[in-house]
């Protein structure tokens, strides 16, 4: 993610998200940051477990 949305690229003057239309600025590695807490603070639901009947093969 650093080398496409904060790395900004000599030859393109700018980052290869923001040339190609992915993103409308250059972002901080701090915008980065962000986006991994909130994700690790989202919680994850599980689906119910429900064991497998065992399959018989002719």
């Amino acid at each position: 993610m650093h080398y496409n949305y904060c790395r900004k690229h000599q030859t393109l003057g700018t980052s290869p998200a923001v040339a190609a239309g992915v993103a409308d600025r250059v972002w901080k590695i701090e915008d980065i940051i962000d986006l991994l807490e909130a994700a690790e603070a989202t919680p994850i639901k599980c689906g119910s477990y429900k064991k497998r009947q065992p399959t018989i093969s002719n």
